[in-house]
């Protein structure tokens, strides 16, 4: 179970154009790349967040927030600071916590929310809509 606290959220990132960094400038950009996600979210965690790479490019960070406008603002701040952090810009979905959602139906909003975000070209943010 995810909840541990408050009210909380669940965002997921990943790397754009990260396949091709790897195809042009090698798996050692792209290893360097992935560890700069890493801190990057480390940095950028709000108080007792946790990040987790879900596989390949792929982030996961879970944080209590808020609300919304909260959670969107970490967001953000990760989106902004990823060009020059990571040499990459960042897709970025989140979802909010309702009351009564699973664990899983949470994360299914927030990939969803993220796959919206490549589906309008990348380099973006998108809070899921409540179940």
């Amino acid at each position: 179970m995810l909840r541990q606290g408050g009210p909380f959220a669940v965002l997921l990132a990943d790397l754009d154009g990260f396949k091709s960094l790897n195809d042009t400038r090698g798996h050692a950009a792209g290893d360097d790349a992935l560890r700069a996600m890493a801190a990057l979210l480390r940095s950028s965690s709000p108080t007792g967040g946790r990040a987790f790479r879900i596989g390949g490019d792929e982030f996961a960070l879970i944080f209590e927030c808020a609300g919304e406008a909260d959670a969107e603002r970490v967001g953000w701040e990760l989106r902004s600071q990823a060009p020059e952090r990571i040499g990459s810009t960042l897709s970025v979905g989140l979802a909010i916590a309702q009351t009564g959602e699973s664990d899983e139906a949470m994360v299914a909003r927030a990939d969803a929310a993220l796959y919206e975000v490549k589906r309008r070209g990348r380099d973006g943010v998108l809070v899921a809509p409540a179940a």
